[in-house]
């Protein structure tokens, strides 16, 4: 469980520095998603999913891919205005014995920041310097105002 979650972080991180290797951002995206799928992440860790979908949306702006870019930026709205609430630390069917081994970490299974201000952060993150050439895009702005929505409920 630590290792996928710490391979899967990484992946972020290797996308960041590839963004002048657009092949390479499309393999580390493709391959990213394929464990992300194989682990349903989704559900598992999606803290981890939303904060690898605005790393590679941030090199995909950054490489000048600008739809490629919106499409992650999608996909990462349906994520984070999905039914993640609360984000704990949980395992599932297949990760089944490590709840006595999160109960016992410092922190327990609760996210280290409350809920409020997790949720502001996913909102402020399109909000990048990177994303900033999008902001007449009518694809960015139907992002945008979906996380405003999602953001004013509470």
């Amino acid at each position: 469980y630590q290792h996928l979650i710490s391979i899967f972080n990484l992946f972020g991180v290797y996308a960041t520095m590839n963004v002048d290797e657009p092949e390479k951002l499309d393999v580390v995206y493709k391959r990213a998603n394929v464990i992300a799928e194989s682990f349903d992440l989704k559900k598992l860790h999606p803290g981890s999913l939303a904060t690898f979908f605005i790393s590679i949306a941030y090199a995909y702006a950054s490489s000048g891919n600008t739809e490629r870019a919106l499409d992650v930026l999608e996909d990462y709205t349906d994520l984070v205005t999905g039914d993640i609430f609360p984000l704990k630390l949980k395992g599932d069917s297949f990760f089944d014995l490590i709840g006595e081994w999160l109960d016992e970490l410092d922190l327990g299974v609760e996210m280290p920041r409350d809920e409020r201000t997790v949720r502001q952060s996913m909102y402020d993150a399109v909000h990048n310097p990177a994303f900033s050439s999008m902001t007449d895009n009518p694809r960015f702005q139907i992002i945008v105002r979906r996380l405003e929505d999602q953001f004013q409920e509470e």
